[in-house]
């Protein structure tokens, strides 16, 4: 992505966030770069989210809550199907990749995933479940 293609697209989001108003709008670079992300993620952009978490780790790198992120981002649903295949019984893997993979857009399978955490314990997957699979 190019300076001007980030600059727009920094401006875009700028305007559609001010469109639903503006009360709450993130004040600097990296934090619209982190809120273009995150929903981007949650649409199934992966790309654009990486992209994006690069852009605003090169404008806060010591932050590491981002770095995160975008690895989430790039292999959330292969990493938690691995600790599946070692562990079955762990429901936090099925809770965090039925989270991935809803947010993927493999609805179905999340949904599932979903309902597998809550027979293995994770009482918040209840909510998610109730939230996302209606």
């Amino acid at each position: 992505m190019t300076t001007r293609q980030l600059s727009l697209s920094i401006v875009f989001t700028a305007i559609v966030h001010c469109a639903n108003g503006c009360s709450h709008m993130p004040a600097t670079q990296d934090e619209l770069l982190l809120q273009s992300a995150m929903e981007k993620s949650e649409h199934g952009d992966y790309t654009g989210a990486i992209s994006d978490y690069s852009h605003a780790i090169e404008l806060k790198p010591g932050d590491g809550g981002l770095y995160l992120d975008r690895g989430l981002a790039r292999e959330a649903v292969g990493d938690f199907t691995r600790v599946i295949k070692n562990d079955g019984t762990d429901g936090w893997a099925f809770y965090r990749r039925g989270l991935a993979r809803i947010y993927a857009g493999d609805h179905d399978e999340g949904c599932f995933d979903l309902r597998r955490a809550i027979d293995l314990g994770v009482e918040e997957s209840g909510s998610a479940l109730e939230e996302l699979c209606q």
